[in-house]
Parts: structure tokens; C-alpha cells; sequence
């Protein structure tokens, strides 16, 4: 094979692994970026969500001796609460979601506004009998219950999802390892033949023999004879 040949195949080569090289970068990036933008920092906006619920208003409102000067007494701090659950709930809602992510988030969506408003009732009504009852009632617990759970599981999806991202970088590593390891493995084949044909010796070339031709004297031609 010619020199030149071999050299562009080489080229070659390097193009193809440039090119791999970009198309592995750039969807390593995404993955990386999705991992960290839409899984990573939306837990703790869902984490804090899933305390407003489970541990702001479930562990104030439904303590045995609530009545309503302990209700009013943090009524400040539930509505402080409220305002930043709002905003990590939208901050949330704004990331990228997934098609099951989404069904969840308007389900999660529907049982904040009714569990809200039977907050909202609970905090604003003057009797504490009429409090210790909305609290009490069934409707009530099943109501933040089912949110907590519902948040919960928006919680281990993003676990769940961010693994998936991060087994297909490495799938997409792996995969660009192998293709290296043959390229490369091509490329010194080719280098190698390059080498050997230009260091190999040359046979020296051998001068054609000349053929001598040896010029025959004439016979000398007989004298004629006398009759």
C-alpha cells in the first residue's frame, strides 16, 4: 500500500475520533446538566415542601393540646412557611419534568389547594372545638397523607431518574473507550506499515551483463585447382 494511502487513512482516524469524541462530549454534558439542574436541586424544594406538610403544620396542628391561642401563636410561622413552600414549589415546577413527573406534579397540584384551604379554615376559625374537629376528621389526615406520599414519590424519582442519566453516561464512556482502544490499535498498525516502508533496505539495483559477441574470423576460401 502507498504512503500516501496510508496517511489518509490515518487522517481519517483522526477525524472520526474528533468527531465520536464531540458527539460523546456533547451528550455527556446534557446528561450532566439534566442530572444537576432537574434532579439535584429540585430535591431539597420537594424535601422542603414534604416538611411544610409533614412537619409544620402535621406536628403543630395536631398536637393534643392544640386549641386555638396554640394555633394562633403559630399561625405566623405557618404562613411564613407557606410563602416559601410556594416558591420552591414553583422554582420546582419550572425544571425539566418527565411525562409521569408531570401527572404527579398536577395531582400534587389539586391536593395542595384543598389541603390549603382546610389549613386556611383550621387557622382562621374562632372556636377550638370547631378547630380539633376539621383536625380530627378523617378527610383531613387522608388529605395531607396522600400529600406527603405523593411528594415522597416525586422525591424518589429524581433519585430514579438521576441514576438512569448517569448509567447512560457511562454506557456512552464505555462505549467510547472500546471505539479508542480499536482506533488506536488501527492507528499504530498503519504507522507501523508507514515505518516499515520507509526504513526497509532497497535492494541494490544490479547493472544489466552485457552480451559479447565474438566475431568468427572468415574461413579463407581455397585456391582453385589446376585441371
Amino acid at each position: 500500500m502507498k504512503q500516501s494511502t496510508l496517511m489518509m487513512i490515518l487522517t481519517g482516524i483522526i477525524i472520526i475520533i474528533a468527531c465520536f469524541g464531540k458527539y460523546v462530549e456533547s451528550n455527556i454534558t446534557k446528561s450532566a446538566t439534566t442530572i444537576l439542574e432537574d434532579r439535584l436541586k429540585p430535591a431539597p424544594m420537594l424535601s422542603h415542601t414534604f416538611d411544610y406538610y409533614g412537619t409544620t403544620v402535621q406536628d403543630v396542628l395536631t398536637e393534643t393540646s392544640t386549641d386555638i391561642k396554640t394555633i394562633q401563636t403559630h399561625k405566623d410561622e405557618i404562613m411564613d412557611a407557606k410563602v416559601e413552600r410556594d416558591t420552591l414549589w414553583t422554582n420546582y415546577k419550572s425544571t425539566y419534568l418527565v411525562e409521569s413527573e408531570a401527572k404527579m406534579v398536577a395531582k400534587v397540584d389539586k391536593e395542595m389547594e384543598e389541603l390549603d384551604e382546610i389549613i386556611e379554615e383550621i387557622l382562621t376559625t374562632p372556636d377550638t372545638l370547631e378547630a380539633k374537629r376539621i383536625i380530627k376528621s378523617d378527610e383531613f389526615n387522608e388529605k395531607i397523607n396522600t400529600t406527603l406520599n405523593d411528594i415522597n414519590w416525586l422525591l424518589d424519582l429524581q433519585t430514579e431518574i438521576g441514576q438512569e442519566e448517569t448509567i447512560k453516561m457511562m454506557g456512552l464512556l464505555k462505549n467510547f473507550s472500546n471505539f479508542m482502544i480499536g482506533a488506536l490499535a488501527l492507528a499504530f498498525v498503519m504507522l507501523g506499515s508507514i515505518l516499515f516502508q520507509k526504513f526497509r533496505k532497497e535492494p541494490t539495483p544490479t547493472k544489466p551483463v552485457r552480451k559479447t559477441t565474438i566475431k568468427k574470423k572468415p574461413t579463407p576460401k581455397k585456391p582453385p585447382t589446376k585441371k
